[in-house]
Parts: structure tokens; C-alpha cells; sequence
């Protein structure tokens, strides 16, 4: 068993809401996390920091309420 090292994770929340959009860092790693509910996307289209290259998960649930992932 591989013993792991502690992280530390900041999440940043523009808004000030916990339910809003929220950008999520690892301490010592230079990638961003953003998590974008659908009524905070038009906040987080004028973010200059998302011009770049990333990858994109869309996640949410299909009409039959089951849990769906889209990787783009």
C-alpha cells in the first residue's frame, strides 16, 4: 500500500456562495479546478482565466435521472 502524502486544497468562491461558482487550486500543483453550476456559467464566461486550453466535464443526471458524465 502506497502511503500518501497530505494535500492542501483552497477553494475560492467569487460570489461568496458555497452552491456558486467555485475555483479550486492544489497547493504546489499549477493546474485550476472550476466547478460551474448552470446558473453561475455567465459569471464564469467572463472570466478571463478561462480563455486557455482545459478540460471540460459536464456533469448531471439524462431524464431517466441517472447520473451522466460528458469529457470534452
Amino acid at each position: 500500500m502506497e502511503n500518501k502524502k497530505p494535500e492542501t486544497i483552497t477553494i475560492f468562491l467569487p460570489k461568496g456562495k458555497p452552491t456558486g461558482l467555485r475555483i479550486v487550486e492544489i497547493l504546489g500543483w499549477t493546474g485550476k479546478g472550476y466547478i460551474i453550476p448552470r446558473d453561475s456559467l455567465k459569471l464564469a464566461l467572463k472570466r478571463s482565466d478561462l480563455e486557455s486550453q482545459a478540460v471540460y466535464f459536464l456533469v448531471g443526471e439524462n431524464e431517466d435521472k441517472e447520473k451522466s458524465v460528458y469529457i470534452d
